[in-house]
């Protein structure tokens, strides 16, 4: 199916990129600065004849640094706060948890603040340590022995800190960005699986979604990552393209044509919740199958500013965008006030005006608007 095999190539995408070259020049830069204090390391440890302890205090600065430098790189999980809770405030579909970014957040604060109002007493801190690393070469240890230590510490654990800083923000980040896109494309196949249109309404009555559709729309939604409109999107702009390939290549207003194009706009209303905070780029698309998007999104979930645009799409789209928006605007016109209603009947009126080509289902569908609706 064209739209699993997009899902696909979208997931396929996260897999390689920019972000391998990235570690293969921070490995470039930081792999030889490690064998050179790697070396210099064990020429000391072999001139004091203690070259296991000298590695050993090697791996402790190393294994020091990159924690510290791990707390520091720790990047965002993509959901906001609350997104994915239900309402008991739990999670309901495997929120990430972020308690490591939590606490990252509290020692790296502590961290720094102590650091800067106990300065003079760090130092002496890392000068015993210094020393107590030195004792591993003699006992007393000689103030060269001293030197040699301070540099293995101090280099150790400097070396440490950029490894671990730089690899979990360069591997982590986009180990945590795959895990939470392909989580979300993971969600999006299981919610198009299955997925069979209503059946079709008697005629002048409205397609309306089933509860089944709102929850594997709201599955999805909550699985959406935040402020990634790209991956967002690609499932949507996946079932406009095969929407349109349907339009092109099949005759006009034949019933196969009008069955497979129904089908994508249920699998459409899959993605409808998550798209939402896109509506207006999705309307404003030069593309109809983009349009019909936005029409199954206001058909999930109605937004009363929409309504000029929604009767717009009566005389300005082809029949089955039309027949999709006036299912919505008569839908909506029978549960809503007087004040929503004669909007409704006067946008709808203004538009029927200028219908040129008629269209039963369609038409059909806008008498019942004019006679539910108040008149102005």
């Amino acid at each position: 199916m064209m739209t699993m095999d997009s899902l696909k190539k979208w997931l396929g995408n996260w897999r390689s990129g920019p972000a391998e070259q990235d570690i293969g020049k921070v490995n470039t830069a930081l792999l030889p600065l490690l064998a050179l204090a790697m070396t210099g390391a064990l020429i000391v440890g072999l001139n004091a004849n203690k070259v296991g302890g000298v590695l050993l205090w090697c791996a402790a600065c190393l294994a020091a640094g990159a924690t510290l430098g791990f707390l520091f790189g720790i990047p965002r999980s993509l959901a906001p706060a609350g997104k994915g809770e239900d309402k008991d405030g739990k999670d309901s579909l495997g929120r990430p948890n972020t308690n490591l970014e939590e606490v990252s957040d509290w020692l790296t604060k502590i961290l720094v603040g102590l650091s800067l109002v106990n300065y003079e007493k760090i130092e002496a801190r890392v000068d015993t340590i210094c020393r107590s690393a030195a004792a591993t070469l003699a006992d007393p240890p000689a103030p060269a022995q001293v030197s040699m230590a301070s540099a293995i510490v101090i280099g150790f654990t400097i070396i440490g800190f950029l490894c671990g800083y730089l690899y979990t923000r360069l591997f982590l980040q986009g180990a945590f960005v795959r895990s939470f896109v392909n989580a979300y494309g993971r969600t999006v196949s299981e919610a198009m699986q299955g997925r069979e249109p209503e059946p079709t309404p008697a005629s002048g009555e409205p397609l309306q979604p089933s509860p089944s559709d709102r929850q594997a729309a709201e599955r999805v939604r909550q699985a959406a990552p935040a402020g990634k409109p790209d991956e967002v999107l690609a499932p949507v702009r996946a079932l406009a393209a095969e929407y349109e390939t349907i339009r092109r290549a099949m005759p006009d207003f034949s019933a196969e044509r009008t069955r497979r194009m129904t089908e994508v706009a249920t699998r459409m209303r899959a993605v409808s919740l998550a798209a939402q905070p896109y509506l207006a780029q999705l309307a404003q698309s030069h593309l109809p199958g983009e349009r019909l998007a936005a029409v199954v999104i206001l058909q999930m979930a109605f937004d009363p500013a929409w309504i000029d645009w929604l009767a717009a799409r009566l005389n300005e789209e082809r029949a089955f965008i039309g027949y999709q928006a006036a299912s919505v605007l008569l839908a909506r016109v029978r549960v809503v006030g007087p004040a929503e209603g004669q909007r409704i009947h006067a946008a709808v009126a203004a538009a029927k005006a200028r219908i040129t080509q008629p269209e039963g289902a369609r038409d059909a569908l806008i008498e019942n608007i004019l006679k539910e609706a108040p008149a102005p």
